[in-house]
């Protein structure tokens, strides 16, 4: 039986290495109990990968001499085969391969270059697997993935899974979600939000395109492990969209699968019908909840989106109110100024023109008394400088200047 995988947290760290057809085997063993893993590289990329736990494994000297044959002898091997050692009756072992493929078989043992190190990542992968099959202390989670396993006919059971919602409203402030479970269990670490940039807005297909895209470009880029299953929030056309944009990517073999919430059907890549699921078995449960918290998580960060938004236009709003009121008090200020101005001249000039009635003079001066039954808001106080200003309004400038110019 394939090892269960509880905490295999590196599987399919690798994608592309540049290398050509290879097998890779390692192995990670404890007394007798071991765990071995093989990845087979066509073209520079990983095509598939196996995992065998044993707990009564042969000796390490004769290890590969017990497991290579029983491996290809209903398998056709590599070109080249790529081991931690090589094994004791490699020369035999060489020529039933050859016998097997048809043409010529190497086996190799590096101690260094790009082959050691990705024989080495390979080595960790054993090395979880061991743990997760030897050491798991939750059963359950192990058979739920078994189960998940058998009901979608992948290779073995998806240790990691990554689920991806689109939630927006109207197609305003789109946001995207990707959620991670290991084991079965959330891994809230490895939790992404997007923001849907280039997609029209509520075209949920092509923000599905999108976002699943980026997400695994950069996951290429960086050189960090793909998951066993990607789980898609909606129905054909959302897995159509996702699987187009695994297709550029050159990942068009990772195992992928949409949930639709209405009826709770699986849709998978090749296959026209849906998988109905029971709703009593556990592995319904399980893509339930990672369907679920992918879906919440989205609409999380959505509604975030949504509020900062609302926020923003009302601290906008706010700001242009108070430059609009400021604009009113100075525009008051500058009326109600004007108007005391023209209020002193008009009085100077009448004293004159009196005086120059009884022919003592022309305008008035200074010694000329301003007119009577002036009213108190008009007066003008001196200031320590000697110089006449208009009394500054308290509460409402524009209504105080309006009554200043205001005929009598």
């Amino acid at each position: 039986m394939l090892g269960a995988l509880e905490t295999l947290a590196a599987r399919q760290q690798m994608t592309s290495v540049g290398l050509e057809a290879i097998d890779f085997w390692a192995e990670y063993r404890e007394g007798d109990r071991a765990a071995v893993e093989l990845f087979r590289m066509r073209e520079g990329r990983i095509l598939g990968r196996r995992e065998f736990t044993l707990a009564d494994a042969p000796e390490p000297e004769a290890f590969y001499d017990a497991i290579l044959p029983q491996f290809y002898a209903d398998q056709e091997p590599a070109p080249e085969i790529v081991l931690p050692r090589l094994p004791r009756e490699a020369a035999l072992i060489e020529e039933f391969l050859r016998g097997r493929r048809g043409g010529k078989v190497a086996l190799r043992a590096p101690v260094q270059g790009d082959k050691r190190r990705f024989l080495d990542l390979v080595a960790q992968n054993a090395k979880l697997a061991f743990e997760a099959r030897f050491r798991a202390t939750h059963v359950h989670g192990v058979q739920m993935l078994e189960e998940l396993r058998d009901v979608l006919g992948l290779d073995e059971p998806p240790f990691r899974i990554e689920g991806f919602d689109v939630s927006h409203l109207h197609g305003t402030e789109p946001r995207a979600s990707m959620v991670a479970f290991e084991g079965g269990k959330p891994k809230k670490a490895d939790y992404r939000v997007f923001k849907v940039r280039t997609a029209a807005a509520g075209d949920d297909y092509q923000a599905m395109r999108e976002v699943v895209g980026r997400r695994y470009a950069r996951i290429q880029r960086e050189g960090k492990r793909l998951p066993d299953l990607v789980l898609i929030d909606g129905g054909k056309g959302q897995l159509a969209a996702a699987i187009a944009a695994l297709g550029e990517l050159g990942l068009g073999s990772l195992p992928i699968i949409s949930l639709a919430k209405r009826e709770e059907e699986i849709f998978l890549e090749g296959r026209g019908e849906p998988i109905l699921l029971d709703a009593a078995t556990r592995r319904c449960n399980l893509v339930q909840q990672i369907r679920d918290e992918a879906h919440r998580f989205a609409v999380k960060h959505h509604r975030a989106a949504r509020s900062k938004r609302t926020f923003q236009r009302r601290a906008d709003r706010a700001a242009g109110d108070r430059r609009a009121h400021r604009a009113s008090a100075a525009r008051a200020v500058r009326v109600a100024g004007g108007c005391a101005r023209g209020e002193r001249g008009g009085a100077g000039g009448g004293g004159g023109e009196g005086a120059g009635a009884d022919g003592e003079g022309g305008a008035g001066g200074p010694e000329t008394a301003p007119a009577e039954g002036g009213r108190a808001r008009d007066r003008v106080r001196a200031g320590r400088t000697g110089a006449f200003r208009p009394l500054m309004p308290r509460r409402n400038p524009l209504t105080r200047a309006r009554r200043r110019c205001a005929p009598r």
